[in-house]
């Protein structure tokens, strides 16, 4: 800092030295590192959380089952991620059901199911004879960041409530 004395009055002249923190590279698995003052932050690929992007969120590498299907209703169940058998890394905190009509890029999400409850979720007040496709996303718990979804099924419901009755006594 230099002062310089001008009829009373001080001028401070400040060198500022601007430094890039993204040099380093300090983002892991091709994250973005983003440029701030005093410091950096990362911007993660799709799949990977953590200060650095250094977690790679588990995913499940099955699909959902389908367990039951009415004209209007559809209930898939999943089996719990396992290290041996999935992709990425522990705590497992939940998992995320999602569905969507097959023509349709929209996915709704179900609720968040707690790795303690039943690994099941049914979608109500569907379209009657219509494909729907199922995903279930996995959340880790350290960062309570929700990982890829898995393989999708494909399911259709009923025509009508007949067949369910009908399909109920073929399997009873």
């Amino acid at each position: 800092m230099l002062c310089l004395h001008c009829m009373n009055y001080c001028l401070i002249l400040l060198q500022i030295t601007e430094t890039n923190e993204c040099s380093s590279e300090p983002c892991l698995n091709e994250g973005e590192c983003i440029n701030r003052v005093n410091g950096f932050s990362c911007t993660c690929k799709a799949g990977f959380a953590g200060t650095y992007c250094e977690t790679e969120l588990p995913v499940l590498n099955d699909a959902p089952i389908s367990e039951d299907a009415s004209n209007t209703s559809i209930t898939i169940s999943w089996r719990a991620w396992d290290p041996d058998m999935d992709d990425g890394d522990p705590p497992i905190l939940a998992y995320i059901p999602y569905y969507r009509m097959d023509a349709s890029d929209e996915w709704i999400s179900g609720p968040r199911i707690l790795t303690n409850e039943t690994l099941q979720f049914k979608a109500d007040n569907l379209e009657v004879d219509t494909l729907y496709e199922f995903s279930v996303a996995v959340v880790r718990e350290v960062e309570n960041a929700e990982g890829p979804r898995s393989p999708s099924l494909k399911v259709k419901t009923l025509c009508n409530g007949f067949q369910t009755w009908q399909s109920q006594l073929m399997f009873n």
